[in-house]
Parts: C-alpha cells; sequence; structure tokens
C-alpha cells in the first residue's frame, strides 16, 4: 500500500502537467493569432497570451521539479514525521480519505483521494490523534 500511495500521486500530477499542457498550446495559438502592436495599437491581448504562457511554463517546471522529487519508495522515517501517511475519516456517513504529504504536493484530488499537506491543521489534527 506504502508505494500505492506514491502512485496515486505521480498520477495526480501526470494529469495536472497534462492539463497544463493543454492550456500552453492554446495560450500560444491565442498569442500567435492575435493582432501584432503594429496591426492594432490599443490591443494588449498577444501581451496577455504572452503572460500567460510563461505563467503556464513555470507552473509546468514546478510540476517537473515535484515529479522529480518524489521518493523512490516510502520508507519509516517518512511516515515517522508524516509524510506519505494514508487516512480515512468518517464523519456523518461521509468517508474522506486523504494522503499527508510534503508541502507543495497538497492541495490535489484525484479518484476521491485528497492530498493534503503537512502544514495544514487538518494533517496536524490527524497526527496528533
Amino acid at each position: 500500500m506504502k508505494n500505492d500511495l506514491l502512485d496515486i500521486v505521480k498520477e495526480c500530477l501526470d494529469i495536472e502537467k497534462e492539463t497544463i499542457l493543454k492550456a500552453i498550446t492554446s495560450a500560444k495559438r491565442a498569442r500567435d493569432s492575435a493582432p501584432s502592436a503594429m496591426e492594432s495599437h490599443h490591443d494588449t491581448e498577444r501581451n496577455q497570451n504572452e503572460t500567460l504562457v510563461s505563467a503556464l511554463e513555470e507552473k509546468l517546471k514546478e510540476l517537473d521539479d515535484l515529479t522529480n522529487n518524489l521518493p523512490k519508495d516510502i520508507n519509516g522515517n517518512n511516515i515517522s514525521r508524516g509524510f506519505w501517511s494514508y487516512h480515512e475519516i468518517v464523519k456523518d456517513d461521509s468517508l474522506l480519505k486523504i494522503i499527508i504529504v510534503p508541502d507543495g504536493y497538497g492541495g490535489r484530488e484525484i479518484e476521491g483521494i485528497k492530498l493534503i499537506s503537512l502544514s495544514t491543521p487538518l494533517a496536524r489534527s490527524i497526527l496528533e490523534t
């Protein structure tokens, strides 16, 4: 189960990466088809799309860094600090599935499992109990 958690996190990052790559392609297409400054004196669409492309490329780089920094496997040292631990919380007949992850990986969800950063109040509360 331990290394399956890493596979879930990696899959989540890969899906997000695919979405960003599609957005980059779309923004580049919009940028390239927008009128240039010579064609329209007041149109800033090209510049706005270029800014969007830059921001998306930066986000893509961050995702690549996160993916490249995933541990190869989960060992006791990571779990003792709370990373990569899986928890199920039942409240009011609903089930919340959580993987506690290092900062930077949280805020994502895949297959009904939420990735929660270790520094969040929820993660700290879970680990204290």
